[in-house]
């Protein structure tokens, strides 16, 4: 099978630009740093080992839950998967026609916008922390491609201690000390985004913490699908602050499954007896009635987290999932 995301390798005469992302309380600010030629073939280099190390893996599409073996897969997110909301929509949500990937808007605008940005001097550095750097690619401001890593190349940690560099004698360190990964965690084109590192993908374009605005959205979408109390509504709205919630409820609105759905009380106790879980304390009458305890469990639940062995009929809890193929 042809993969969807083809990464290529970069030119030596092109274009590099390198980019880092400052968290702040209110958004990511990215930032350019100045190379010298030896700095910027060597991030070409880590680009090139990059390309390779997609090149020997086999794509997987990605999905919020996705098993995959990291030695010998990727994960593809397609750019028509992509979704970047632009603001909070209010009111009832139309049904989702296709399965989705949300995604921060912020660390993509700053990475499109990489060689425009403000150019971050050496003074400027103080005690900043970076979310991720990455080396901007390509000769056409239209179609560039970003190598991104999460890792935070300022040492900040190191400071306050005897820093030398070993020449002919001992030369004391006093500027400030930027280190850099010989690889990327993934690589961003136009037709889409190719991930080796899923957790590095989560936290620079996925970050809960970004996307605040958006969880009153996913609730509200799984919300409308069951039927629940008005307390249990409100305790569920509340659950949405806790972050293993937030990213349960955003898996439930990309993935689709509840899209124009309304479950019933007779589908949800069938289920639930299926997978032994606690039907007379949650279903009163017509209606959910959850504690803050309930929510994961309902939510797995909804998620087709819970299934039992055909032989053992011991219960358990996935983790992770990957397709039948």
């Amino acid at each position: 099978m042809t993969n969807s995301i083809t990464v290529t390798m970069p030119a030596d005469d092109d274009r590099l630009t390198l980019v880092v992302a400052q968290p702040t309380s209110a958004r990511l600010k990215g930032f350019r740093l100045a190379l010298d030629r030896s700095v910027a073939a060597a991030l070409r280099d880590a680009c090139k080992t990059t390309v390779s190390e997609v090149a020997k893996r086999s794509e997987v599409v990605y999905a919020a839950d996705i098993a995959h073996d990291r030695d010998t897969q990727y994960l593809a997110v397609p750019a028509a998967l992509l979704a970047i909301p632009q603001s909070a929509p209010t009111g009832r949500m139309a049904p989702r026609r296709q399965a989705a990937v949300e995604t921060d808007p912020q660390a993509r605008a700053i990475l499109k916008t990489g060689s425009s940005l403000d150019l971050l001097r050496a003074p400027e550095l103080r005690n900043r922390t970076f979310r991720f750097y990455a080396a901007v690619v390509g000769n056409d401001p239209n179609n560039r491609t970003s190598f991104v890593s999460r890792w935070n190349p300022h040492r900040v940690s190191l400071a306050g201690r005897i820093l030398t560099l070993y020449g002919d004698q001992l030369h004391r360190v006093t500027e400030p000390l930027l280190v850099f990964e010989p690889f990327f965690d993934m690589v961003l084109t136009e037709a889409g985004i190719a991930v080796l590192n899923k957790d590095a993908f989560e936290r620079v374009f996925r970050d809960i913490s970004t996307m605040r605005e958006r969880v009153p959205v996913w609730t509200d979408h799984v919300i409308e699908s069951l039927p629940l109390s008005d307390e249990s509504a409100e305790i569920l709205r509340q659950a949405s602050g806790k972050e293993r919630v937030a990213h349960r409820l955003r898996a439930l609105f990309e993935g689709g499954t509840l899209s124009g759905k309304k479950l019933t009380v007779g589908q949800l106790r069938r289920e639930m007896t299926n997978q032994g879980l606690p039907v007379g304390r949650i279903i009163k009458g017509q209606k959910l009635v959850l504690t803050e305890e309930d929510v994961p469990t309902i939510l797995k639940l909804l998620d087709e987290g819970y299934w039992k062995g055909w032989l053992t009929d011991v219960a358990w809890e996935a983790g992770s999932k990957s397709k039948r193929r």
